[in-house]
Formats: structure tokens, sequence, C-alpha cells
């Protein structure tokens, strides 16, 4: 189970886990960061009011590049719109329900298109 996961798991009752301190994922999140060469995008704060693709919002990987874009770049999470979808298939969703602010933008991408198939 995902670091994510488990914490949108913490607003269920009755809560359906319990966490143990151990964090196997060693993972180096900014080589995760993919951009068109063509964007334009030279620094992370070219991100933003550009438009950011994601499998699913939810998942762990992402919300730790959010929060390295958002400490450690000046990227604020709401500065961006997020679009998810299938990244090797179309039509992937969430797994988990998920209920974010209004100033969070996510959309999803056609379920017959990828983010890269979108990104035009």
């Amino acid at each position: 189970m995902s670091l994510s996961s488990y914490t949108l798991s913490l607003f269920k009752d009755p809560k359906p886990f319990v966490a143990i301190p151990v964090f196997p994922s060693r993972y180096f999140r900014h080589s995760c960061i993919y951009i068109n060469r063509n964007s334009g995008i030279r620094e992370p704060k070219d991100l933003i009011g550009k438009r950011v693709g994601n499998p699913e919002y939810q998942l762990t990987a992402g919300v730790w590049i959010r929060g390295i874009l958002s400490d450690d770049f000046k990227v604020p999470v709401s500065s961006v719109t997020y679009f998810r979808g299938g990244e090797e298939e179309p039509g992937r969703t969430e797994k988990l329900a998920i209920s974010l602010p209004p100033e969070i933008r996510l959309e999803s991408i056609a379920e017959d298109k990828t983010p890269i198939a979108d990104a035009s």
C-alpha cells in the first residue's frame, strides 16, 4: 500500500489500517519529472501556469514530487493544472476517491489518450 493511499484511509471510520514506521521506498523522485524539450521549461519555476500529467493524482510519487516542487523550488501546488490518465495505456482512473480543495485544478484526459498523446 502506498503512503498516500494509507493517508487517505485515515479519513475513514473505522480506520482499516495501522501503520508501522518502515519506509522501504528509497527513490530519488527528482528523476521522475519529465518535460518536453520544446516546451521552453528550463527550471522548476517555469512549470507555474503549465499543465502537468499524472497517472493518478493521489499516487505517492506524485505527492512527493508536488512537495519537492513546492518546498524546494517554490512552485505552489495550486499554480499548475493537473491532468490524470493512463501513462502507458489509456483509461486509468484514481484507485481511491479523492476530494481536493477548489484551488487545485485536476482534470481527466480523454479515456482513449495518455498524457503524452494529450500533450499537443
